[in-house]
């Protein structure tokens, strides 16, 4: 498991890469706020981001449905907060 400290500027999760699932926990006293960036992700904020409140998780993960062809999570995960030194744990596969 990787782990990461968010601040309060854009703090990359995760680089742009293939993977079929994302477990990202909040290990921190502060909710932090997510970016699945398609863009700029210096335009993240924690009043645009997706939060994780202290000690709760996020799973991005691939669904298959029927006659899918396993498209994969391939945009850079960034996360904010309100305070800095927050740790993060990420684990993909």
């Amino acid at each position: 498991m990787k782990s990461a400290t968010v601040g309060t500027s854009p703090t990359l999760l995760l680089p742009a890469g293939t993977r079929q699932f994302a477990h990202i926990f909040n290990n921190s006293n502060a909710t932090i706020f997510l970016c699945y960036d398609a863009g700029d992700a210096s335009q993240l904020t924690i009043n645009n981001g997706f939060p994780i409140l202290p000690n709760q998780s996020l799973i991005l993960d691939n669904v298959l449905l029927p006659n899918a062809t396993g498209a994969t999570y391939i945009y850079a995960i960034y996360a904010i907060s309100a305070a800095g030194g927050n740790d993060v744990r990420i684990q993909t596969g």
